[in-house]
């Protein structure tokens, strides 16, 4: 009777370890770096679209339903908004990527200016490098409250695509550390 008793116990403890490994595992496979959410929303946007669309800003939110336990900890998050704009036109497109999927799309009515237009082969830093990066040597903490861990910003900041790490320093502040995207060489740190 004992035999059973143990046999039983351990069978559900190796099911649960199971469990939580498999939903884990499959939870984070459903994240996406900054450069693997622009590459997914820039063939989407040009099969449905424009075959024009290129990307104009990007940036990770929050997940609203707390699914992540990561939450950018290795440069990946499970919610993106994509902005993609068409050159020389007022057409842009936003697409928000929950899951690896479009799960909402918002045509925007905004003067695109092409010097932001951000040209996803120069960019030689994902966000998992730069999020690396930025723990070492900045000593970035992950976000509490209304930004949780890191968060992430692609743009292109005087004429230079950047990628921000958006975290917190030692004293509990805000703080964003800016990379270029294409050398991955600090630009500067802005505490609020």
């Amino acid at each position: 009777m004992m035999k059973k008793l143990i046999y039983c116990v351990l069978t559900i403890f190796i099911l649960a370890i199971v469990f939580t490994y498999h939903s884990n595992s499959s939870a984070s496979s459903k994240e996406f770096s900054l450069l693997e959410a622009c590459r997914f929303a820039k063939e989407k946007a040009r099969e449905e679209w424009s075959k024009d669309a290129e990307i104009y800003y990007v940036l990770s939110v929050d997940d609203r339903e707390k699914e992540s336990k990561s939450k950018g900890e290795h440069g990946k998050r499970r919610y993106w908004n994509v902005i993609l704009a068409k050159p020389g036109t007022d057409d842009q497109m936003l697409y928000t990527i929950h899951n690896q999927k479009i799960v909402e799309k918002l045509a925007l009515t905004e003067p695109v200016n092409n010097e932001n237009i951000v040209d996803l082969n120069k960019i030689h830093f994902d966000s998992d490098k730069i999020v690396d990066k930025a723990k070492k040597e900045y000593n970035l903490l992950p976000g509490k409250g209304w930004a949780e861990g890191y968060h992430f910003v692609l743009r292109k900041l005087n004429s230079d695509p950047t990628v921000e790490v958006v975290g917190r320093d030692k004293k509990g502040r805000f703080i964003k550390i800016i990379f270029n995207a294409r050398t991955g060489k600090f630009v500067t740190k802005i505490t609020s």
